[in-house]
């Protein structure tokens, strides 16, 4: 009993005492030996227990030194450096252009925005549709009504509602193809523009299927872990049944940083019996040198070099030349591996030492070759609630399409709606059209003024003055709700629709920046959202003035 006590005292010493003197450079050594050169998990967890005290204990700056390819590191060196002095401006401005340079090197920075990108693209999209539509049917219906009350077989136009109940883009497709009958000619390119999205749907729900689903995928998850190398355990205990050519080069990756020396090697001849590349044959010759025969890695590093001479193995074999004690072949090479990347080897001397994974240096696939993987080994999920398929989407386009053609033959007598004082006619009620789509109480009031008295003309004239002010205090205030609005009121469609979109554009991509933080720990691109507000504010400042410009001159 005493020795069990004694041993849970020791235990608790070791603990309190021992495990916190292990500082960050034993750690970080630890982890370089097993080929982990961007410990990007323990660099955001002292991250983040840095900012609680302002990065007194362990500086931004100095994190540098163990994940130079990390872009949280440099967005937060950007807003620690901000103030308003021309210097600091520069300086921030630096850090942050340099974060977003490492996008390339890190595949879930890109992933995630480039996910946000395309889900705002397409949900900004339906959003601005669905508020063109509710603004437009409301003003249709009164115009509707009229002609059925002259023609009640015009109800049956209704019946293109049956497509509605299959799903939501239905529904907009026969509101937008009835709307279409009541509009001017060159706004009726509001149809055209959604029945190109209904055919291209399918690709559309397509995107946003591998935007949900790719980063569930453990396998993606193991092999950007392993090519970035930021981490080896996972790749190993996740990719050792894979047959993909991605998953077996990542798992050969693992083997050899974890010193499985030999799986690495067969797995590596087994791959170049498909593909011969220099990747493949830099990181054979890596094994070898593991393995300590330093004459075969020579051997595999210049067929490497023969295929695409490259920064990292030419330094590779400056390194084997070195150990081979012949120094001006090890010159030679390192003179040529510092012309072809001079950051990158600057990089490998400062981690040096006599471990294979850090003696020479391994390649990982570029993240293209990583996305090209995602794109065709992503599993597709149907994230549209219709009814039918997707692929049904084209041919409702194409339906729709015809039923429009057929209609704007057919109807030839539609209302209209007087553009002085709103009220509803059409030409058989009036009988006759006059200049300028007006009725005939208000033509009169403007041309024929001899036929009306003067207190008849005056009462029309303060009717018109009422209904135009009205209209333009709407106008006024739906762009100041939401810009583009009063454009779709007053019937200028497409020109609202090129306000709301980016609108919602830049507004969705704020939301789903927060969210689309797939492998970034919680980080998102914060530089977005401070372009997205500018943009924004750009957007309703231009919108309320060209409002207020057009309403001055006579718009309504």
């Amino acid at each position: 009993m005493r020795r069990l006590v004694s041993i849970f005292l020791i235990l608790i010493i070791f603990l309190i005492f021992i495990l916190p003197d292990l500082s960050v450079g034993d750690i970080y050594d630890e982890q370089l030996n097993r080929g982990i050169l961007n410990p990007e998990y323990y660099v955001y967890s002292i991250l983040e227990k840095n900012k609680q005290n302002g990065y007194k204990d362990f500086p931004i700056k100095d994190l540098l030194k163990y994940a130079p390819d990390m872009p949280a590191l440099y967005f937060e060196l950007s807003k620690q450096r901000f103030d308003f002095t021309p210097l600091g401006i520069l300086e921030s401005f630096d850090y942050l252009i340099k974060g977003i340079s490492k996008y390339k090197d890190n595949f879930w920075w890109l992933f995630s925005i480039l996910s946000a990108t395309s889900l705002s693209f397409i949900l900004s999209f339906i959003l601005a549709i669905i508020v063109v539509v509710l603004l437009t049917f409301s003003k249709s219906l009164p115009l509707i009504s009229h002609d059925i009350n002259e023609d009640k077989k015009r109800i049956m136009i209704f019946l293109i509602f049956l497509l509605s109940f299959l799903g939501v883009f239905y529904f907009i497709g026969c509101c937008l193809l009835i709307v279409s009958l009541y509009l001017k000619h060159r706004e009726r390119f509001i149809l055209h523009i959604y029945l190109i999205f209904l055919l291209i749907s399918p690709i559309v729900f397509y995107i946003s299927s591998f935007v949900v689903n790719l980063p569930l995928s453990p396998k993606l998850k193991a092999i950007v872990e392993v090519n970035e190398a930021k981490g080896n355990a996972y790749a190993l205990s996740t990719l050792k049944s894979g047959r993909d050519y991605v998953e077996r080069f990542s798992y050969a990756l693992a083997l050899k940083r974890e010193g499985m020396y030999d799986e690495a090697i067969d797995v590596y001849k087994d791959l170049l019996k498909e593909k011969e590349d220099f990747i493949i044959y830099n990181n054979l010759a890596n094994c070898y040198v593991g393995m300590n025969d330093l004459q075969k890695a020579l051997e595999f590093y210049q067929s490497a070099i023969n295929i695409q001479p490259n920064a990292t193995t030419f330094y590779n074999m400056s390194q084997v030349y070195r150990e081979m004690l012949d120094f001006e072949k090890a010159d030679n090479y390192f003179s040529l591996s510092s012309k072809k990347d001079f950051n990158k080897i600057i990089r490998y001397r400062s981690i040096s030492n006599n471990n294979p994974n850090r003696f020479v240096i391994d390649i990982g696939l570029p993240t293209q070759t990583i996305f090209k993987y995602a794109v065709l080994n992503t599993s597709y999920r149907n994230l549209d609630t219709s009814v039918l398929p997707l692929y049904y989407y084209p041919i409702a386009a194409i339906i729709i399409l015809a039923l429009y053609l057929y209609l704007m033959q057919r109807l030839k007598v539609n209302a209209y709606s007087c553009k002085r004082c709103g009220s509803v006619f059409c030409k058989r009620c009036e009988k006759r059209l006059f200049w300028g789509d007006m009725c005939l109480q208000c033509y009169r009031s403007l041309i024929k003024l001899d036929e009306l008295e003067p207190k008849e003309r005056i009462s029309r004239l303060l009717k018109i003055y009422e209904y135009r002010s009205k209209k333009r205090n709407i106008i006024k205030i739906l762009n100041m709700l939401v810009p583009g609005t009063g454009h779709v009121y007053a019937g200028s469609i497409l020109q609202g629709l090129l306000f709301l979109w980016p609108l919602f554009f830049f507004t969705t991509l704020i939301i789903l920046n927060c969210f689309c933080s797939f492998g970034i720990n919680g980080y998102n691109h914060y530089w977005l959202n401070i372009i997205c507000l500018l943009l924004i504010a750009f957007t309703y400042i231009i919108t309320n003035l060209i409002t207020k410009r057009r309403l001055t001159r006579g718009w309504v």
